[in-house]
C-alpha cells in the first residue's frame, strides 16, 4: 500500500491526455483530414488551401467525435472486444469521454461554416448519421457498413467541396467506399464475440466470420476491378496505375491467394485483424494514388 509521499493515480474522472487521446483515435482522424487534402487537391485547380485546412479540420473533429462517442456507446462490447480502450480499461469515465465527444463534434461544425453551406451540411451529416449509427445503426446486419463506409469516404466529397467542385470527388469516392465497406465486414467479423454478448446483429454475428470473409473478398475485388478503370478512361494518370498495381498485388496476396479452405475451421480473430490493418494500408497507398494521378 502506498503512503502519502506515493505517487498519486489519475482517476477515470481526471483522465491522462493518454487517455483522451486514445479515445480519439487521431490517426484515424488524421487519415480524414488527409482524405479531404487529397480530395481538393485533385479538385482544385488551381489549389486554394484555406478552405481545404478548414475542411480537414472538420473532418479530422468529425472522425475523433465519432470513436469518442461510439466508445461511450460501445462500452459494454468492448470490455469483451477491446478492453485495453479508454473507457473498459479505466482511463477515462464514460462521461467525460461522451462530453469529449460532443466537443469534437462541435468543433467540426464550426470548421466547415468557415467554408460555406455545402461544407456545413456535410458536417451536419456527419455528426447525425454516426450518432444514428452507435445508437441504432451498428445492429442492422450490411445497412449500418454501408453507412459508415459512405461517411468514412466523405472527407474526399468535402475537399471537393472546399474548392467549389463536388463533382470532381466522384470517382475517388467511389473507390473509397469499396474499401471502407471490405474494411467494416472486417472489423465486425473481427469483433464477433462481444457483438454477439451484446446481442448486436451484425453480419458476422448472424452468419458466421467465414460468411464475413466471403463477402469481404467479393467487395475487394469489385474494388481491384473499379481501381483500373480511372486510368483506362485517362481520368488518372501513370502515377495512379504504378500505386494501383502494388495495392492490387496486397490485396490479391491477402484476399484471394491466402484464403482458409471451405471446408476448414472457421477463420480466426487474428486474421481478420491482420486483414483490417491491411485494408488500412490499403486506403493510405489509395490516397497516394489520386493525389499523383493528376501528373
Amino acid at each position: 500500500m502506498a503512503g502519502r509521499s506515493g505517487p498519486v493515480s489519475r482517476s477515470a474522472s481526471d483522465p491522462a491526455p493518454a487517455a483522451v487521446l486514445a479515445l480519439l483515435r487521431p490517426v484515424n482522424g488524421a487519415m480524414a483530414a488527409a482524405a479531404v487534402l487529397v480530395g481538393a487537391f485533385v479538385a482544385g485547380r488551381p489549389f486554394v488551401p484555406g478552405p481545404a485546412l478548414w475542411g480537414a479540420l472538420s473532418a479530422f473533429a468529425a472522425a475523433s467525435g465519432a470513436n469518442a462517442f461510439n466508445d461511450y456507446v460501445d462500452r459494454e462490447a468492448d470490455r469483451i472486444n477491446r478492453p485495453d480502450r479508454p473507457i473498459p480499461s479505466g482511463g477515462i469515465a464514460p462521461l467525460t469521454a461522451l462530453a469529449v465527444g460532443l466537443g469534437a463534434y462541435g468543433v467540426s461544425i464550426l470548421a466547415a461554416m468557415s467554408i460555406g453551406l455545402e461544407a456545413r451540411g456535410l458536417a451536419l451529416s456527419w455528426v447525425v448519421v454516426t450518432i444514428l449509427y452507435s445508437w441504432v445503426l451498428s445492429g442492422v446486419p450490411l445497412l449500418g457498413n454501408v453507412v459508415v463506409a459512405l461517411v468514412a469516404s466523405s472527407p474526399l466529397l468535402m475537399g471537393a467541396i472546399s474548392q467549389g467542385n463536388a463533382g470532381a470527388s466522384l470517382v475517388p469516392l467511389g473507390l473509397a467506399f469499396l474499401i471502407h465497406l471490405a474494411r467494416e465486414v472486417v472489423k465486425d467479423a473481427e469483433d464477433l464475440e462481444g457483438d454477439a454478448a451484446q446481442g448486436v446483429r451484425t453480419f458476422a454475428v448472424l452468419f458466421g466470420r467465414r460468411a464475413s470473409l466471403a463477402l469481404a473478398r467479393f467487395v475487394v475485388v469489385l474494388l481491384m476491378a473499379a481501381a483500373l478503370l480511372p486510368y483506362g478512361f485517362k481520368i488518372y494518370g501513370r502515377w495512379y496505375l504504378a500505386i494501383v498495381v502494388l495495392v492490387e498485388a496486397i490485396l490479391a496476396w491477402r484476399f484471394v491467394i491466402r484464403r482458409p479452405e471451405p471446408t476448414g475451421p472457421e477463420p480466426t480473430r487474428s486474421e481478420f485483424q491482420i486483414l483490417s490493418r491491411t485494408l488500412k494500408v490499403v486506403m493510405l497507398l489509395g490516397l497516394a494514388a489520386i493525389a499523383l494521378g493528376r501528373f
